[in-house]
């Protein structure tokens, strides 16, 4: 992609000035949210996201270009992370691993995907149950199925993966398949560059440090992104911040502080990792205060309750297809 020539003074604007230039030269066309949804996307990424972003946007010499850049922001990130949900996939479910992170945005078809069986699920609930002294990390009721004190508050207790591990899920005969789950890579590591810095890659989504255990209605909420953790500035310690449309049951059982603190029970696994936590929690903030998440939440129960295609012509038939392939997975609990 070429970009329109640049004179000095506007190679040195911040990148929330872009955005602003960009969209204020932005004609919307009647049902058009792109100016909303390239705003509210752009509010909740980091500064080098932003300033990707910033150059994607600056990058779109017409309308029709930035709507485009909009349009695989959602279609090609957004809504295939909201619709993979909490789920966590079985053990005999593979998964691929993309090496390494491509320069280029667009070409997705380069990527290098290999297969390879994922680590068993029952070894890391151990090691996070073990970790967490047999404890949710947030509400601190143990398992109902291990030892406890006596009289402790026990519940159903399940991994929940920070970055949802069932994206990573796909038949790799199928094109289709292997393109969408290489554009949800291009796209999370183009805003979130931190996954670059960090060296994390698809291998690592099953790992202890994008893991933790949480009661069972709390994952599904943390899944659903309706719940996340928000880093207080000691360490370990976040607050755990819930929405509008978070169920009411998972706030009941949160403590009145609302804070959580990880703190190692047993063995030398990874803690959750603050920079993991910080993506889940930006992308929650977007779908909450955007409505987003309603409407995917919506498209995906319409689906389900039709059997598939509404009769009438109603259902959104691009948004199902972008969903559909990832929001198909089981639970698998302790």
């Amino acid at each position: 992609m070429s970009s329109p020539p640049r004179n000095e003074s506007s190679a040195m604007l911040s990148p929330e000035r872009i955005i602003e230039q960009r969209l204020g030269r932005y004609k919307s066309t009647d049902s058009d949210d792109t100016t909303q949804v390239l705003r509210q996307f752009f509010s909740v990424l980091p500064p080098d996201g932003r300033a990707n972003l910033a150059d994607d946007a600056r990058e779109c010499v017409t309308d029709e270009r930035l709507r485009k850049l909009v349009k695989r922001i959602y279609n090609g990130l957004l809504l295939p992370i909201k619709a993979s949900g909490g789920k966590t996939p079985t053990d005999e479910t593979p998964f691929y691993l993309r090496k390494d992170f491509e320069d280029s945005f667009e070409n997705t078809t380069a990527l290098d995907l290999d297969s390879i069986t994922k680590s068993p699920q029952k070894r890391l609930r151990d090691h996070c149950l073990q970790r967490y002294g047999f404890r949710c990390v947030a509400t601190k009721y143990c398992s109902a199925y291990h030892p406890r004190p006596k009289d402790a508050k026990k519940a159903d207790l399940e991994v929940a993966h920070i970055i949802l591990f069932n994206i990573a899920s796909f038949d790799p005969k199928t094109p289709t398949e292997s393109d969408r789950h290489a554009n949800i890579w291009v796209n999370i590591s183009r805003y979130f560059p931190t996954l670059e810095d960090m060296s994390f890659t698809l291998e690592q989504l099953n790992t202890e440090r994008n893991a933790m255990m949480l009661e069972r209605s709390l994952h599904w909420e943390f899944g659903a992104f309706r719940l996340c953790f928000i880093a207080t500035g000691v360490d370990n310690q976040y607050h755990v911040k819930t929405f509008e449309d978070t169920l009411t049951v998972p706030c009941l059982i949160l403590p009145a502080d609302r804070l959580a603190t990880f703190q190692p029970h047993k063995g030398g696994w990874d803690l959750p990792d603050p920079e993991l936590l910080r993506i889940h929690a930006s992308l929650t903030e977007f779908f909450n205060m955007s409505g987003h998440g309603k409407r995917i939440d919506r498209l995906l129960t319409e689906f389900e309750e039709l059997g598939g295609l509404a009769s009438d012509g109603s259902t959104n038939v691009e948004d199902l297809l972008a969903s559909r392939l990832l929001s198909l997975a089981v639970d698998v609990r302790e």
